[in-house]
């Protein structure tokens, strides 16, 4: 059964030339020469977390298929199976856990329960069994719900906000996160639940932009940016950040632009960008609730890189 997120990578033209993770505060004590081990690395954002520790630790993936072009050595493994799983992370001082698969594609209920829900508690059963100094788990904001589940009046939506999901993907989500805090309980793993939005690399750079602007994507560059600080810093107990867009958009632009207003909205911020919306053919991207991404930046010390404010800087200054 499948359990990888899809592969490909990021062309940019629109989104500009890659730049290097840039952080608002460096962590405290970030460790280094670790035994690391990454699942999902024929995934768009194993492969990335991967190749970005591999620098500076000794990691090895693991995947369900074997990558193409694997960024580290990796072992083919169904983590749904607890023995396979334990081979698998053996030796581990470090478990980033990004195996999962994603409503980018078509997928039955069984497959998300096996991939999302299974592979995930045995992954940190065998964590725990084997003693790793800490885990990473790639979660979602959908384990809290969609942005659209929440009103202005609630903004920004808090990390223990209830949980509003509808859908079996943020289901599975909400029951990995559980997962974790479960295995903690039982055996003390300390374990850091990380939710970001889509990072789904389109095809069509225009979306990407659209969907910046609205507050809804980040680029997986920036989302493997913190998973590489996750598996560095050492959580306290179970730790929880969300990993959003980086907006300036208030509760009250939020109402505004669903009333109806969000050109308005975006010409305060983004002067002209709506313009630039049009010339491209394109809908005006409507901002969306937002989430309160307060613990990345002060306990990781990430920030995303790809942002609107940066990127029209970049293109309005180019326009003229």
């Amino acid at each position: 059964m499948l359990c990888t997120a899809g592969t490909g990578p990021l062309p940019s033209p629109l989104l500009g030339k890659e730049r290097e993770p840039e952080y608002r505060s460096r962590p405290k004590a970030r460790e280094t020469g670790m035994r690391i081990v990454v699942t999902g690395v024929a995934g768009v954002l194993g492969g990335r977390v991967a190749a970005g520790l591999a620098g500076r630790h000794e990691v090895r993936g693991v995947d369900v298929v074997e990558p193409a072009d694997p960024p580290v050595p990796t072992v083919v493994a169904d983590l749904a199976d607890y023995e396979a799983a334990r081979a698998a992370l053996a030796d581990a001082e470090v478990v980033v856990h990004c195996a999962a698969i994603h409503p980018w594609k078509p997928y039955t209920e069984e497959q998300y329960l096996h991939c999302n829900v299974i592979a995930s508690y045995q992954v940190a059963r065998a964590c725990a069994d084997l003693k790793v100094s800490w885990l990473v788990f790639t979660s979602s904001i959908a384990a809290k719900g969609y942005p659209t589940h929440y009103p202005p009046a609630e903004l920004p939506i808090a990390e223990d906000a209830p949980v509003r999901n509808v859908d079996v993907y943020s289901h599975t989500k909400t029951l990995g996160e559980e997962t974790m805090r479960y295995w903690n309980r039982r055996a003390g793993t300390p374990t850091w639940i990380l939710r970001p939005p889509t990072f789904i690399p389109f095809d069509d750079d225009r979306r990407r932009v659209a969907m910046m602007f609205a507050g809804t994507w980040v680029a997986p560059e920036d989302i493997a940016a913190a998973h590489i600080l996750a598996a560095e810093v050492r959580p306290d107990g179970v730790e929880t950040a969300f990993l959003p867009q980086e907006t300036p958009y208030t509760a009250d632009d939020i109402a505004e632009a669903q009333a109806g207003g969000a050109e308005a909205v975006l010409e305060r911020h983004f002067p002209g960008v709506a313009a630039w919306f049009r010339a491209e053919g394109l809908d005006l991207p409507v901002p969306q609730p937002f989430f309160d991404g307060t613990t990345a930046p002060t306990r990781l010390g990430w920030r995303p890189q790809w942002t609107p404010a940066k990127w029209w800087a970049e293109h309005s200054e180019a326009a003229r």
